[in-house]
């Protein structure tokens, strides 16, 4: 499976890393919930050494509930680690020309997994987290309430197509998803996560946002539109070891 993996990159936007890659991830039950926003008022919370990426003009944030499963280092299980919920809210960023995704924040709800990630230098917390799935109505709700600051909750429902179809070739979906470098933070310098995953395939969806106040602070109206929404059943990604981005 790893082997086909690594041999599909003709959808990349980036080369493979030379070294091996570190651990895989299957990804389920994908909300990607994309909001437009004021390309001034992002740009102030994008650290130095990272460049904001915008699709025709626009600047955006995403806010994104899942679920990780089979997390495992090469051929081995992390018993006790690999099945969790996650919910990371990112916006969209160019380094040495290398297009990927810096987070604002990271909630799960697995203690062992938000401290090693804090080890790491990525920006996790501890949250009560929930995904209620309906199959039969194809309905799936979403909670999340950070434990240290209850402000910072999510409440949504959605309801996605049965039928999936692959991401346009330079529409705004795959610019949103086609990212293949994770950043963020150690004191001054920028710190990048490689990955690699197969093309995507996404499906229409109906969705209901209650609560979301995931979203970092920005000045009054700089949510420009309705979020532009899309569901996704899975995704198996591979992940390389962080390090510090030259």
């Amino acid at each position: 499976m790893y082997e086909e993996m690594l041999k599909q990159t003709a959808h990349r936007n980036s080369s493979l890393p030379d070294s091996p890659w570190l651990a895989s991830q299957l990804w389920k039950d994908l909300l990607f919930i994309n909001y437009p926003v004021d390309l001034e008022a992002i740009r102030t919370l994008i650290p130095n050494g990272l460049q904001l990426d915008t699709y025709d003009g626009q600047a955006w944030i995403t806010v994104l509930p899942f679920s990780i499963t089979d997390f495992t280092l090469r051929d081995h299980s992390l018993k006790g680690l690999n099945n969790f919920l996650e919910l990371n809210v990112r916006t969209y960023v160019i380094r040495n020309g290398k297009p990927g995704v810096y987070f604002f924040s990271l909630e799960a709800d697995h203690p062992i997994t938000v401290l090693g990630a804090r080890f790491l230098s990525l920006p996790y917390y501890l949250a009560k987290m929930s995904i209620e799935r309906r199959p039969k109505d194809r309905m799936y709700n979403f909670q999340s309430e950070r434990i240290m600051n209850r402000q910072r909750s999510f409440v949504a429902q959605c309801s996605p197509s049965k039928k999936t179809h692959s991401v346009r070739e330079g529409g705004l979906t795959e610019w949103l998803v086609n990212r293949y470098h994770l950043y963020s933070t150690f004191g001054d310098r920028i710190i990048e996560g490689p990955i690699h995953h197969r093309p995507w395939k996404v499906a229409d969806a109906n969705v209901t946002i209650q609560r979301n106040g995931m979203l970092p602070q920005l000045p009054g109206g700089s949510i420009l539109e309705e979020p532009y929404c899309f569901y996704t059943y899975q995704k198996r990604a591979l992940l390389w070891p962080l390090r510090f981005s030259h």
